[in-house]
């Protein structure tokens, strides 16, 4: 078997980025996430992302938490590295947002193997063993350790990039 060293970012809900609107189910569908990996959430003001338990995940509430709040972000973008294995549960923060869908359930899997189990809550979204290349893009992207601002062809998938470039050179 062959084991990966490489944590991939997965921009959740891809251009649109952390919004009303998305299927967050659908997007997580097709996506293997293991630990190290990150998910990069975008999003504008007025969103919020937090880490909670299965409890707040299903019932959209946060007024009686007895759960660790991992971390809470307000700016534009927060990268959350996936630090361990199993179900992680992701909400929106504010009124009404998750009842309106603003929430992930993913399953981490240890570094080198495939996740094969879901979250068990009712309704929560299947979760399956997918192709990792898929909105996945590798940690050496220049606008990682630049601090600049996320533009320009850092986003593109490699293939695109090389395309284009052979498309120029004809």
């Amino acid at each position: 078997m062959i084991t990966s060293c490489v944590a991939f970012d997965f921009s959740v809900g891809d251009l649109p980025g952390w919004t009303l609107g998305i299927d967050f189910d659908f997007w997580s569908a097709g996506k293997n996430f293991i630990v190290g990996d990150n998910l990069v959430f975008r999003y504008s003001k007025g969103h919020t992302v937090i880490e909670v338990s299965l409890a707040e995940y299903t019932s959209c509430a946060l007024e009686n938490s007895t759960s660790k709040l991992s971390w809470m972000h307000k700016s534009d973008t927060a990268v959350i590295t996936l630090e361990t294995p199993g179900a992680h549960y992701f909400i929106s923060g504010e009124p009404g947002q998750c009842n309106a869908g603003m929430k992930i359930a993913i399953n981490v899997s240890p570094n080198g193997e495939s996740a094969t189990s879901t979250p068990t809550c009712d309704g929560c979204p299947p979760l399956a063993p997918p192709d990792r290349s898929s909105n996945a893009h590798a940690l050496n992207l220049p606008w990682k350790n630049s601090g600049s601002a996320r533009a320009g062809l850092s986003n593109v998938p490699p293939f695109v990039a090389v395309l284009v470039l052979a498309l120029v050179l004809l």
